[in-house]
């Protein structure tokens, strides 16, 4: 038997309730067992098929990472990839305690390097780099297959690490001072590597320029997270005010790109719960410097994309000699949301913003954006304790003139944004079992870890 010295086994169920297949779906599941069985668990997991509940089937490669000792109870993540059909249920199986095991070898297109907060990951599809002093992506590079070629396209600045969160603090009236998390010099950080995805997380105080970090400053925490074999990855960010603090601006979820290399901005102003075929209200405006070098610099359409944008895509479909091929680079929405004690976060003119400057090309979302920073009267208040949270997922790609570009993408946010539910038997009775940790994941798998799922 290929499982034999295997002792203790989890059957998951994943449920999708969504009317689409889901070929090839990351799931990231918390899981808990005693700890007297758990001395292996680095190198003898394994995840299964499972057609039947008492028949093992192939096997799915897996991660598996943050092992955690509590006493008799320790727990850890798994995650892999199913194939998830839909409105149905898929089996899988999680082997564990066999002290002889050996770590698993799995081959994928995934890779990465660095040390600290200089990080570089890498598949089929894109390569990112991040600036070492910061840890912020300072190099996004789309990868176009045409026959035995790969052809590199660096979409973003040279020498420009991204600024990914930007505050715009309101200290001495007409006089704002903006801090951003490309200015963090060696922030705490925390990386994940493995065959499945690795990522790269760090934390920092968001002090104004000139000012050493405090208590009182806003902390933040943005994570970036790499897929094998998918042409994507995510973004998170918190964002939280330990202080009363007076601000011009709050901006999150940005990214800057060379104006030379796109013709286009697309964005989609309504749900992506709509039918796959309904686009209409899909909407585009031409950036290709040969159409707006006459236009002043500053935000493009500003106040007039909403706040909650489902989608919007940097996109090269005009043929240029030097690259001619056409592709995309789209954000996706997959989480906003905030707080703030005593009642609803602040917001002034929140919207997604469009800026062209200095040949470069920027969105962002701003859920507080002034744009006379020149008075007191004009400024906002962020009480103590209000946080700010978002989640993109950055889609690279091939467009096409046929919309299955945009129907793809339409799609994939739909299904980005529909949970899976996934429950676990047996059911974990050996003690006190920590709440799992937020962690940021491509589909938002929903883990009702210890309900009961039913009878064996």
């Amino acid at each position: 038997m290929k499982y034999k010295g295997w002792n203790f086994e989890k059957t998951l169920l994943i449920r999708s309730d969504s009317a689409f297949d889901r070929p090839g779906e990351f799931i990231d599941v918390y899981v808990a067992v005693e700890t007297q069985s758990a001395r292996n668990l680095a190198n003898d997991v394994r995840v299964v098929i499972k057609p039947e509940w008492n028949r093992i089937g192939p096997e799915l490669p897996c991660q598996v990472y943050d092992i955690q000792e509590h006493g008799p109870v320790t727990t850890f993540r798994v995650a892999f990839a199913a194939d998830i059909p839909a409105n149905a249920t898929r089996r899988v199986g999680i082997l564990y305690d066999n002290p002889g095991a050996a770590r698993p070898r799995y081959e994928t297109d995934l890779s990465d390097s660095g040390a600290g907060s200089d990080f570089a990951a890498e598949n089929r599809h894109f390569r990112a780099r991040t600036d070492p002093l910061s840890g912020q992506i300072d190099e996004l590079t789309i990868k176009m297959q045409v026959l035995e070629y790969t052809h590199l396209k660096r979409l973003t600045p040279a020498g420009r690490p991204q600024e990914g969160i930007r505050v715009i603090f309101a200290g001495k009236p007409a006089c704002p001072a903006a801090s951003c998390a490309s200015s963090w010099r060696e922030p705490e950080t925390t990386r994940i590597e493995g065959p499945l995805f690795c990522s790269i997380a760090r934390r920092g105080k968001l002090s104004p320029p000139g000012e050493p970090a405090a208590e009182s400053h806003p902390s933040l925490e943005i994570e970036y997270k790499f897929f094998a074999d998918y042409p994507f990855l995510l973004v998170s960010s918190r964002l939280e005010f330990t202080a009363d603090t007076p601000v011009y601006g709050i901006y999150h979820d940005s990214l800057a790109v060379q104006e030379s290399c796109f013709s286009h901005y697309c964005f989609r102003p309504s749900t992506p719960s709509l039918p796959e075929t309904d686009l209409e209200e899909a909407g585009h405006i031409l950036v290709e410097p040969e159409y707006t070098r006459s236009l002043p610099p500053g935000p493009i359409f500003g106040d007039f994309l909403p706040y909650g944008l489902p989608w919007h895509a940097f996109v090269s479909c005009i043929r240029k000699q030097d690259f001619r091929f056409d592709y995309a680079l789209a954000g996706i929405r997959l989480e906003d949301d905030s707080s703030s004690p005593g009642g609803p976060a602040p917001a002034y003119r929140a919207a997604t913003y469009l800026v062209r400057d200095g040949g470069q090309l920027a969105w962002f979302r701003a859920p507080v954006y002034v744009k006379k920073q020149d008075c007191a009267g004009n400024i906002i208040m962020i009480p103590r304790g209000t946080i700010y949270t978002a989640a993109s997922a950055w889609h690279l790609g091939e467009w096409d003139e046929k919309k299955k570009w945009l129907t793809g993408i339409d799609a994939l946010g739909r299904r980005f944004n529909s949970k899976l539910s996934i429950t676990q038997h047996p059911r974990f009775l050996g003690g006190q079992v920590p709440d799992e940790k937020r962690i940021l994941l491509p589909c938002g798998n929903f883990s009702r870890d210890y309900e009961k799922a039913g009878v064996r």
